[in-house]
């Protein structure tokens, strides 16, 4: 009851881009959705009365929580635990979705009880979808039956560059399309093993969204001293929430714009037009700042970047910069065009 019949997920009725993140404490709750999340990844459930204030908590602070149930596919006992759960909260609101399992592609115990309890938690709760979050090798077409959305990491190596975890990403949605099954992007936040720079988490965000994930959830692993909020991308998540936001609804019924020239080789540019305005998204595939010239298809009477700043502007060219290995995303206010006399 919570997705559309084009898999997007639904909120009082109406599509939304899911922003969440994962690892996040009930005392966090305030400060995440402040800074522009709305779903929450929280740790599996203790009890009912666990359950039952953690969602309250995020209820209050006007967000959803995804449920991990990984423990009942541990046995019969804790698979029955969980179903109480489930039937408990099927009409609570302030749950996203239940979570069934992590990576169940390397663990085969677990991939055995998956079928079940996949079918018994959609028997107990018709209102919330099930997911399953998979590693970036698994089969998606063997894992996609046995869940309603699929959450996909796509967690880079410290040294890949953007353009690799792109190619990952449109391999993830042509493997879904045929199926028209519902798909969320697992990116990195930061850990100790790896915290990426704003340019390469934005330019990985981008290529998320334009290859039409239903949203992001950003990963960030609590182990130890780790703190997220401390960690050098925290203090840009919230723009980066933003953009995506707005991305999403540009991106929403909009028509592709093509015909795009770009002036400098490893800056590639996607477009897209709905009425007077227009959305650029630019790649820099090179390690180094690129600064050029974008021409567009119809004329333009002021450009900015959703980050801050905006653009030169000559008719129909546009004068851009890119960080080195990042991406940047233009709003454009197209020129009227003139309205013609008829003849007499």
């Amino acid at each position: 009851a919570l997705m559309d019949a084009r898999g997007r997920f639904l909120r009082e009725g109406q599509p939304y881009l899911v922003l969440g993140l994962y690892h996040v404490a009930p005392a966090e709750f305030a400060s995440i959705a402040k800074a522009g999340f709305n779903v929450a990844v929280t740790a599996p459930p203790a009890s009912a009365e666990e359950l039952q204030a953690t969602v309250q908590a995020a209820r209050e602070a006007k967000l959803a929580v995804a449920v991990p149930l990984y423990p009942a596919l541990q046995d019969s006992t804790a698979a029955e635990a969980a179903l109480e759960l489930v039937k408990a909260q099927s009409g609570n609101l302030g749950i996203f979705g239940w979570l069934l399992a992590d990576e169940p592609e390397l663990k085969p115990a677990q991939a055995g009880a998956l079928p079940d309890l996949y079918l018994r938690v959609r028997q107990a709760d018709d209102v919330h979808p099930a997911l399953l979050n998979l590693g970036p090798g698994a089969d998606l077409a063997v894992w996609a039956p046995l869940a309603d959305a699929l959450l996909v990491s796509l967690l880079p190596g410290k040294d890949e560059r953007p353009e690799a975890v792109g190619k990952r990403i449109q391999t993830v949605a042509a493997a879904l399309r045929e199926s028209n099954q519902s798909w969320i992007g697992v990116l990195p936040a930061g850990w100790s093993g790896y915290i990426p720079t704003t340019a390469r988490a934005r330019s990985y965000l981008y290529q998320l969204l334009a290859a039409g994930a239903q949203g992001v959830f950003w990963f960030s692993l609590r182990e130890g001293k780790w703190d997220l909020t401390k960690a050098p991308l925290w203090e840009d998540l919230p723009k980066l929430n933003a953009e995506a936001q707005e991305l999403a609804e540009a991106l929403t019924e909009a028509q592709e714009w093509s015909e795009l020239e770009v002036s400098v080789k490893g800056v590639t540019a996607r477009g897209a037009k709905r009425g007077p305005q227009a959305w650029l998204l630019l790649f820099n595939s090179t390690d180094e700042a690129v600064s050029g010239y974008l021409r567009v298809p119809e004329p333009v009477a002021e450009a900015e970047y959703l980050d801050g700043g905006q653009l030169k502007v000559n008719n129909r060219t546009l004068n851009f910069e890119v960080p080195g290995a990042g991406a940047r995303a233009v709003r454009l206010s197209l020129e009227a065009k003139p309205a013609t006399t008829p003849p007499p």
